[in-house]
């Protein structure tokens, strides 16, 4: 996504809103925007996928599960420290 992808959403969703969150935990807080948020994120994330090339997309793809792999790897590898682990 380019800049200009971006200015055009960014003029599709209207004005800046702030959003008042009040939470006792940054775990409470983060759930509350996740609710709120949820939905916006959701159609431009539909969006993009319905634009992404399928070649480029089975790249992503390709590469997130390459990624996964390794991280089990070296969860279960015995250099890596147990508290990341």
């Amino acid at each position: 996504m380019t800049t200009t992808d971006l200015q055009q959403e960014r003029r599709k969703l209207g004005p800046v809103q702030q959003i008042q969150i009040e939470a006792s935990t940054l775990a409470q807080a983060h759930g509350q925007l996740g609710r709120r948020l949820g939905p916006v994120i959701c159609r431009v994330a539909r969006r993009r996928l319905k634009a992404t090339p399928t070649a480029e997309f089975e790249q992503h793809l390709a590469a997130v599960r390459d990624c996964r792999r390794r991280l089990e790897a070296r969860a279960l590898s015995k250099l890596t420290k147990l508290i990341l682990r």
